[in-house]
């Protein structure tokens, strides 16, 4: 019963709990983030099934060995015989609900809880959810631009305190960048399991947020070889004028060949 009702506290607390607080920060953050990290241990399933067996073992064992004794040395009154049955009938629900509640599943990576507001997708921020019909619908907060930029205004003073902008120290920023994307990797196989001794270690919300960390280290690196974030905004915007001609370009031959193919499967 205590098991159950921890499983069911945990539950709650991830997909219902989890996602209405996040909902109600300016800033997604991680809540809660041992409801998911303690499911992803490879060894919990071990215990889990330890678990299990120690509760069949405690509670449906020894009515079974009691059973056996009764129908081995008898009496064997037609009473007795239908109370033994109606005992080995309590012991198989007890057993069954054991069972059910033991909570042997593996988390996936598509199981995660959602913001309300947002869309229904796999592909959506990290942190989505699909709309609850009995609460109000409202917008998820954006990230304002001026806030990421104060966020890596902070994190660039702070690695300039710990460590003075030298030759070493430039290189090492921006091959953190190399590390960060290693940690993408590593949370993308985990995600889809692919070592089969591990399993299933990461979900899409890992993989987020390991994305979004390769961006925020390859704009403080931007801001360490330009000067600082103004200078590091003032080269992104530049480099992001020079760049959209050619992508409306691109897009707009897409629209053209589609456009003829469309055409030229019409005309036969």
């Amino acid at each position: 019963m205590n098991d159950h009702a921890i499983s069911a506290i945990g539950r709650y607390v991830r997909t219902d709990l989890q996602p209405r607080l996040t909902g109600l920060l300016a800033t997604p953050v991680t809540l809660f983030g041992w409801e998911h990290a303690h499911r992803r241990d490879r060894r919990r399933l071990s215990r889990k099934r330890l678990q299990l067996g120690a509760d069949l073992t405690a509670f449906c064992l020894p009515p079974l060995a009691a059973l056996t004794v009764l129908w081995t040395t008898g009496p064997h009154t037609p009473a007795v015989l239908a109370i033994s049955l109606t005992e080995l009938a309590a012991v198989a629900v007890l057993a069954t609900q054991i069972i059910r509640y033991a909570d042997l599943t593996r988390p996936t990576a598509t199981h995660r809880p959602h913001l309300e507001g947002e869309p229904k997708s796999d592909t959506s921020p990290r942190g989505a959810c699909p709309q609850r019909a009995d609460q109000p619908a409202h917008t998820h907060p954006t990230l304002n631009p001026a806030a990421l930029w104060d966020h890596l205004a902070a994190a660039l003073a702070w690695l300039d305190a710990a460590n003075p902008r030298t030759d070493h120290e430039i290189s090492m920023r921006i091959l953190k960048i190399t590390e960060e994307a290693g940690e993408v990797a590593s949370a993308y196989i985990g995600m889809t399991g692919q070592n089969p001794r591990k399993g299933v270690t990461h979900t899409l919300h890992d993989l987020s947020g390991e994305l979004c960390d390769v961006l925020i280290t390859a704009l403080v690196a931007l801001a360490t070889i330009t000067g600082d974030t103004d200078t590091a905004q003032a080269a992104l915007d530049r480099h992001l004028t020079e760049r959209g001609p050619r992508l409306r370009a691109l897009t707009r031959q897409q629209v053209i060949d589609g456009s003829g193919r469309k055409a030229s499967s019409g005309g036969r």
